[in-house]
């Protein structure tokens, strides 16, 4: 332990440990040309001879026990925290069911719409696989020129037919 007065090293280690009377005297001699760093050295003491006169704090006898017995109420409170939330997974598990039943609800709906729009679909191209070719449209002018109409008997004869 060196006392230089631009560190404080010395009254780190004043205030570190309790220091013996000759460790003491050997600080007042080299802080001896530092009048400022000797008032806080003989400050530093004084406060050290101070605390060592205080009582010590009395601690009780059954400190440990008592210890011991929060930390295990602590836990089993926890415990208990942890077992009384457990009715509570029944609400969350059911709404959790019902989510996914109206989600499967919906995806098999959705199926089922998919599938009427694929057969209606079907259905319009088979109707339009049926309808008169390119080939009938290239002799549409021929038809058109043609235009017969519909005599009176004819509309009687189509009334006989059905019948």
């Amino acid at each position: 332990m060196n006392p230089v007065p631009d560190h404080n090293d010395w009254l780190d280690e004043v205030e570190r440990r309790k220091l013996s009377a000759a460790e003491a005297e050997a600080l007042r001699r080299a802080l001896a040309q530092s009048p400022r760093e000797r008032a806080r050295l003989e400050v530093e003491l004084a406060l050290n001879r101070l605390l060592d006169e205080l009582p010590k704090p009395a601690t009780s006898t059954n400190f440990a026990r008592r210890v011991m017995q929060a930390v295990e109420a602590e836990s089993a409170a926890a415990e208990r925290a942890r077992e009384s939330g457990a009715w509570l997974r029944w609400p969350r598990l059911a709404w959790a069911g019902a989510v996914f039943a109206l989600g499967l609800g919906g995806w098999w709906q959705f199926q089922g719409v998919s599938r009427a729009r694929l057969a209606v679909n079907v259905a319009d191209v088979s109707r339009a696989a049926a309808a008169p070719g390119v080939e009938v449209l290239q002799d549409f002018e021929a038809i058109r020129s043609l235009q017969t109409s519909a005599q009176p008997g004819d509309v009687a004869l189509l009334a006989a037919l059905t019948e």
